[in-house]
């Protein structure tokens, strides 16, 4: 899932947090860490809610957390416009990838419950999504977020 060449789109830099906005957004993480029970990553397409691990299938000791996490927000979604999403570990359900964050938030952060969200579509307009989706996704994000958030609150404060 990475490239050693620069010009690549997918180039994986000289060395971890190498580029100066990835070395910022971790000096704030590390500097907040104390504070930080969840992290959600969003990118598109696919309609997907992974957790760790990226690296590799073998599933984290915290995947049923995890994942019953996703089973929650993933169901809070498809109630909004029937949406589907599929949830499970990142590298089993999309591909090996190094170098992601939720696998530095899971094992280097501890925040158990981290998470990369592909939002719409499924493939049919892929990264171009139609204006008339955007508002319907995020009214979905919102949703599957809250449900996420009170499930974690459930865990992380009872």
């Amino acid at each position: 899932g990475a490239s050693h060449d620069p010009c690549s789109e997918v180039f994986c830099g000289s060395k971890p947090f190498s580029e100066v906005e990835t070395f910022q957004v971790a000096q704030f993480i590390s500097n907040h860490n104390d504070t930080i029970v969840n992290y959600i990553n969003f990118h598109s397409y696919s309609q997907l809610w992974m957790s760790p691990w990226g690296y590799t299938t073998i599933l984290p000791s915290d995947f049923k957390l995890q994942d019953d996490g996703s089973i929650k927000a993933v169901n809070a979604i498809a109630t909004i416009h029937g949406t589907q999403y599929h949830h499970g570990a990142y590298a089993s359900i999309s591909y090996i990838a190094s170098g992601i964050t939720i696998d530095w938030m899971y094992e280097k952060v501890n925040v158990t419950f981290s998470y990369i969200v592909e939002l719409r579509d499924n493939g049919t307009y892929g990264f171009l999504l139609p204006a008339n989706q955007i508002i319907p996704c995020g009214e979905e994000m919102l949703a599957g977020t809250i449900a996420l958030l009170q499930y974690i609150e459930q865990y992380v404060y009872t």
